[in-house]
């Protein structure tokens, strides 16, 4: 095979995609999607009204999970500094910003779960830590960063749902 076809064999693994796409649920004019078009899986924020796809996220290690909140303005994903899936829900401006973290006082856990009303201001998703897992709930309106609130506890997995 022809270097020049092998290339092209090889490019259609290396594709840019969107992955995944994702409503905000008050707020139809927005979105959030995953793509690889950098390379490495990231978040953005996409305008449905002009089509505008900004990149929200930029870690090395990539961030294929996350959600917008229901009012759109806000994409939330867990910050696992070190790529360990360990960390934080952080939430960072619909336009771009700088990452705030939701639950500074916590220990680090792991979550995919979190969703929100539509109008942004409730919260709700689970922790899964060494003592189990915790459904905690949490304001995400103008106060967000206060303490969040155990909802439910088990040993087992749990989940909430949108």
């Amino acid at each position: 095979m022809p270097d020049r076809d092998q290339e092209r064999w090889k490019d259609r693994f290396r594709a840019r995609v969107v992955w995944w796409t994702r409503p905000a649920g008050g707020d139809r004019r927005r979105a959030i999607a995953m793509s690889n078009r950098t390379g490495v899986g990231q978040l953005y924020g996409w305008d449905l009204m002009t089509g505008d796809l900004h990149q929200a996220t930029d870690r090395p290690a990539g961030t294929v999970t996350g959600t917008i909140s229901g009012d759109g303005r806000w994409i939330l994903y867990v910050d696992d500094r070190k790529g360990d899936e360990l960390g934080h829900w952080v939430r960072v401006p619909f336009e771009g910003g700088k990452p705030q973290d939701l639950t500074p006082n916590l220990p680090p856990y792991t979550s995919d779960d979190l969703v929100t009303d539509d109008d942004g201001v409730r919260a709700a998703f689970t922790a899964a830590m060494d003592d189990g897992f915790t459904v905690l709930g949490l304001s995400t309106g103008p106060d967000a960063g206060g303490e969040p609130r155990p909802l439910y506890r088990s040993r087992s997995l749990c989940s909430v749902e949108g």
